[in-house]
């Protein structure tokens, strides 16, 4: 959600300004990732990237051949492969391939994984301004570094996994942990502004650290017993799976949908375009499973296509 409000500057008119938090969307999607990614059983690299392949990849090419129908679109297969779901799912493509060889061989010594790899990462980024000049190393937007920094994301997450699967975690107060995450919030932003000052735009290396902070703090409040009850209710359980479960695919169909028709609406036209989004990615997915099912040899499932999660 976080995610999909960054890219509603269309919706917002002269409130613009509102259409943010892509960063910490994206750093939560990667930090998610690690944390699931490390509870799993060791397999095969190529049982491994097989699995994360078959969830991926089956929706991609369902909204590619709908962008296709729909939109005129004209896209050779190689381009899908490599680049149809966007930078996110590229990006996540490619930690796949570098965490299984991290479980593989360093699940003892994430912490040093994950201090070896921000002092590359903060390498990398003051050799590659030395080229270009450091006015054009900006992380987030058009940019491919962005691939680099949520690295720290997913090991975070993973660390934290392992951290939950030995249990030496702790939960603390609620009322704590949303201090502590309204801070880390707070520190992003305050970072992430100063950097626009030209000689201060290496302060958006740092700004991963309280996106860290945001995602951990954000775990410790879901994991208090008043959300886990909210979760467990009815209603609010079910618009939480839902939306949960289709994250990919909102992901893929929100930049064909936007629209600026509902905007004499403001702020309902943001509620209407989610919800819009949120049905076209549930039929979406529908699809998705279709075609996964017409590429087996069993029966197809319809209760399993059709289902909410």
């Amino acid at each position: 959600m976080l995610i999909t409000n960054s890219h509603m500057e269309i919706l917002y008119g002269e409130y613009s300004y509102l259409a943010t938090g892509g960063a910490i969307g994206d750093s939560l999607f990667f930090f998610c990732s690690g944390y699931t990614l490390f509870l799993g059983d060791n397999t095969s690299f190529f049982n491994w990237y097989k699995r994360r392949i078959n969830r991926i990849y089956p929706t991609v090419f369902a909204w590619m051949i709908v962008c296709c129908v729909v939109w005129k679109w004209q896209v050779n297969i190689l381009d899908v492969i490599l680049h149809g779901g966007g930078w996110f799912v590229e990006c996540i493509m490619i930690y796949y391939v570098i965490l299984w060889f991290v479980k593989r061989f360093c699940i003892k010594h994430l912490d040093w994984v994950f201090g070896i790899s921000a002092l590359i990462i903060g390498i990398r980024y003051f050799l590659a301004s030395e080229a270009v000049g450091l006015e054009s190393m900006s992380i987030y937007g058009s940019t491919t570094f962005k691939y680099w920094i949520f690295f720290l994301s997913v090991l975070a997450g993973a660390m934290l996994g392992l951290y939950r699967k030995r249990s030496v975690f702790t939960v603390g107060r609620p009322v704590v942990s949303l201090c502590f995450l309204s801070l880390s919030v707070a520190l992003f932003y305050l970072l992430y502004y100063f950097s626009f000052i030209s000689t201060l735009i290496w302060l958006q290396l740092l700004t991963i650290f309280p996106l860290i902070g945001v995602a951990f703090y954000l775990y410790k409040i879901c994991n208090s017993s008043w959300v886990l009850n909210l979760y467990s209710k009815k209603i609010p359980g079910i618009i939480i799976k839902v939306i949960g479960g289709l994250c990919l695919e909102i992901y893929l169909v929100q930049y064909n949908l936007y629209t600026d028709k509902f905007n004499d609406l403001f702020p309902l036209n943001i509620l209407i375009m989610f919800l819009i989004i949120l049905l076209v990615a549930y039929l979406l997915r529908c699809l998705s499973r279709f075609w996964k099912q017409t590429f087996s040899e069993a029966n197809y499932d319809w209760k399993n296509i059709i289902k909410l999660y």
